[in-house]
């Protein structure tokens, strides 16, 4: 899959627990090299692990990816990327399921330099292996990155990387869209659907 140079993608940049979003142009596809936007040069190391999300409204697309080489140009953070893994994504093809469950988000943030990390609670009212809608108190902007957690049985913990999509203060509530699962994440919330269904 190749972009449109002038594109403007999501790349969530991430390394052990630690995961920054960023919004980049795409400079050119052989090879891929992205400027991306952001006020602080050094928040890129060569080596980082990173999604390129991609036409998310129209034709969906995320790539695994890593950092090759990171380097200032001028004003800008200039980015080469390897290893390009494209994968289609249809969150409709997931099935729904019905499971209400407590939900804690690790939302990062800053406040004047210092990264600071904020604990939010919500309840699922339904999910899938795509992502979720969580009932919220104070549902987070969008396009948010949170770390989500929960608990599908005793010792299965279920974390992923995820964005806010969309969110109602009027249903109280928000969806979120699973971009990484962490660990083996995805294969105990497969078993959790599985039991459900039989």
């Amino acid at each position: 899959m190749n972009l449109e140079v002038g594109q403007l993608v999501t790349v969530v940049v991430h390394r052990d627990v630690w995961a920054r979003l960023f919004t980049a142009e795409v400079v050119s596809n052989e090879p891929m090299r992205l400027k991306v936007f952001v006020d602080e040069i050094s928040a890129v190391h060569d080596g980082d692990q990173a999604l390129i999300l991609a036409d998310r409204s129209e034709k969906p697309g995320k790539a695994r990816t890593s950092i090759k080489q990171a380097f200032q140009d001028g004003d800008h953070l200039m980015v080469n990327v390897e290893n390009l893994e494209w994968e289609s994504e249809d969150r409709r093809r997931y099935k729904r399921f019905d499971l209400r469950i407590p939900i804690e988000m690790s939302v990062v943030y800053e406040d004047d330099g210092d990264v600071n990390i904020k604990v939010v609670q919500g309840t699922s009212r339904d999910i899938s292996l795509g992502g979720a809608w969580i009932e919220i108190e104070s549902p987070l902007p969008k396009d948010t990155l949170v770390e989500f957690r929960t608990w599908v049985g005793p010792g299965k913990m279920v974390r992923c990387l995820s964005l806010v999509v969309h969110c109602s203060e009027e249903r109280g509530g928000m969806g979120i869209e699973f971009v990484n699962y962490l660990e083996n994440s995805l294969e105990t919330l497969e078993e959790a659907f599985n039991e459900q269904a039989a």
